[in-house]
């Protein structure tokens, strides 16, 4: 039977349009996607307790997985929901009691030097390199793990934040995805690139980001616009060989620099 790919990015995008541009019947149709998101949540009364998956979401499922096969569960697709659930224009917020467990599931993915990590379930989902004691922080996922701090009420100046923050800004780079593994998964640091200028963009518009950032990230993007108007990664490891998928993802960089711009010159 055929099994559709990443149900809760998806719905999760959906219902963040959805809550921004309230079509015809969009409480109905919000309430609906927030329920179905909050279900695929991996939760200890559903037998998950002590499970490195507990807490976080995955690629989403018609039928509720069991112990001890929770599939692809990372830090991302956690992300992206949270910031769904959290919407502030959302009718029903997340309950205290699966925020608690959101916590501790991106907690998880947290080194001590305060980047993150991707998936505290699958080791290969990892492309930082690795430490003695366990997964090594990168780019792409330390951005997600700020995203969902803050989605989860952390506020900025809080001292995980902060932490995680400088480390982001120690690696940051605008021609690749950084702290990526030099090794085995060289070619994602090209290949995730558009994810993580899109993702580096949001966190430094609100949290602060290294000297220069906006003039850096604004050159090289509008440098790899092509004559239609569209970008392309040559690199096809995660799909950003597809033209809407690394337009989207220029676009949402250069909306970020747009925006703090606009705040800087009206406050």
């Amino acid at each position: 039977s055929r099994i559709e790919d990443y149900p809760c990015y998806a719905t999760s995008l959906a219902l963040r349009c959805t809550l921004a541009l309230k079509p015809a019947g969009w409480r109905v149709a919000a309430e609906r996607m927030a329920q179905w998101l909050n279900r695929q949540q991996f939760l200890r009364e559903t037998g998950w307790g002590e499970h490195p998956a507990e807490g976080g979401w995955g690629m989403g499922s018609a039928e509720a997985l069991t112990p001890p096969k929770s599939g692809h569960v990372d830090l991302s697709m956690t992300c992206s929901v949270l910031e769904a659930l959290t919407d502030p224009e959302r009718p029903t917020r997340l309950s205290p009691e699966r925020r608690d467990a959101a916590r501790g599931f991106v907690l998880r993915c947290q080194v001590r030097q305060g980047g993150f990590f991707s998936s505290p379930v699958l080791p290969r989902l990892n492309k930082g390199v690795a430490r003695e004691d366990g997964p090594g922080p990168y780019g792409s996922a330390t951005c997600d793990g700020l995203l969902a701090l803050l989605a989860l009420g952390y506020p900025k100046h809080h001292p995980t934040v902060n932490r995680s923050l400088a480390y982001l800004h120690s690696i940051h780079r605008v021609d690749r995805n950084p702290g990526i593994d030099p090794g085995i998964n060289a070619a994602l640091g090209e290949g995730m690139k558009g994810y993580y200028r899109a993702a580096a963009a949001r966190v430094f518009a609100q949290l602060g980001g290294p000297p220069r950032w906006r003039d850096n990230l604004a050159r090289i993007v509008l440098a790899e616009q092509r004559r239609d108007g569209s970008w392309l990664n040559k690199n096809r490891l995660q799909n950003e060989d597809e033209p809407m998928v690394a337009t989207s993802l220029a676009l949402r960089a250069l909306n970020e620099l747009l925006q703090v711009e606009v705040m800087r010159r009206t406050g």
